[in-house]
């Protein structure tokens, strides 16, 4: 029995000799110029389609074998005409790039910094000022392999009229949206955080979200309300952290309160009634179930760690402000900021620090 030798090109050869094997043309193709060239077009777009379908094996034998893997991208989107550059924060694993690329012309890598053992990697991105909108798909190689993410890049709303700011004349009205009004009963218990909602316990989540709070935007201008200053809706880890400061992801929308484009809808809608909506954002610590926290972008990318960290009592005695030692403190954290006797080192520990004792900030 003959052996026969499997490779990426024996299709090909044997198409070769397959095609060039017919050389006897029918009759009908001889007299006919245009009939005569339908075998040899064939043949062209054959040969292409095989070649084509080779690159499309390599290429997804490459992928296959690649241990390089992007998990998430900060932030997932940007906007043409914003910033001139952006910095991205890719996660993942084997992110140790030795070159990354996007597709669009205008969009030019400057640096692209691995931190972590390759867990993640920072994309500083120069933007074309005649880049136009769309999604641009950028492409890494590292040692372990490749693989791609994509960067969607949006047109800007129109500003006039908006991002007004704020005046003496406003009137700001503190809603913490769990706790004002459910407007849409199907996010009370989001699939992933089971258990989170009830209404018996005091630091449970309890059903408000923001279409609670777009549905009864008439009342509140009727109060006179001129401002909407919200708590943070960014996405929280724990089912007691319906306030919502102890974010896990800094750019999606707590599910408990419904979702991106409900915000939007808020936001529509509270200025077509002429109110503002004041945006909270906590940028200077995250929760203790955010990715960080166990592994930190960068070494100094919090003040300490989840086990040692600055917090505002951390050098206080029991007895310096408050009751004594065993008893709960009574005094104010923010107390040492306008106490005119207050050492630096103990103001350091809110400048630097944070006023809770479970993360680092």
């Amino acid at each position: 029995m003959q052996n026969r030798k499997c490779g990426p090109h024996t299709g090909i050869r044997r198409f070769f000799s397959y095609a060039l094997a017919v050389t006897n043309l029918p009759a009908s193709l001889q007299n006919n110029p245009q009939k005569r060239s339908l075998p040899r077009s064939i043949f062209v777009v054959l040969v292409c389609l095989s070649c084509r379908s080779g690159a499309a094996r390599k290429a997804a034998a490459e992928c296959s074998a690649s241990t390089v893997k992007i998990t998430k991208v900060e932030p997932p989107n940007w906007w043409v005409g914003f910033t001139p550059e952006l910095m991205l924060l890719l996660s993942g694993q084997e992110l140790e790039a030795t070159k990354v690329s996007c597709n669009l012309p205008t969009l030019r890598v400057l640096r692209t910094p691995a931190s972590a053992g390759g867990n993640y990697l920072f994309v500083w991105l120069r933007i074309g000022a005649d880049t136009k909108p769309g999604t641009s798909v950028c492409r890494l190689w590292a040692p372990q392999g490749t693989t791609s993410f994509e960067l969607p890049l949006s047109p800007r709303a129109p500003t006039l009229g908006k991002f007004q700011g704020l005046s003496p004349d406003d009137v700001i009205y503190l809603i913490m949206p769990d706790r004002f009004a459910n407007g849409d009963p199907t996010n009370d218990q989001p699939a992933e955080a089971p258990g989170s909602h009830d209404r018996s316990k005091p630091r449970a989540y309890h059903g408000g979200d923001l279409h609670g709070i777009q549905i009864h935007l008439a009342y509140l201008k009727e109060l006179g309300v001129t401002t909407l200053w919200l708590t943070p809706l960014v996405k929280n880890g724990a089912a007691q952290d319906y306030r919502g400061s102890d974010a896990v992801d800094l750019y999606a929308v707590d599910p408990h309160l419904g979702s991106l484009k409900d915000y939007q809808d808020l936001v529509a809608a509270a200025h077509k009634e002429k109110v503002k909506i004041f945006f909270d954002a906590v940028p200077n610590y995250v929760g203790p179930l955010n990715p960080w926290v166990t592994n930190p972008p960068l070494p100094d990318w919090f003040h300490g760690t989840k086990q040692h960290h600055l917090d505002s009592f951390s050098p206080l005695k029991g007895t310096f402000y408050g009751k004594p030692g065993g008893q709960a403190a009574a005094n104010d954290p923010f107390e040492s900021l306008v106490d005119p006797h207050a050492p630096a080192w103990m103001k350091q520990n809110l400048t630097d620090g944070g006023f809770s004792e479970f993360c680092p900030t």
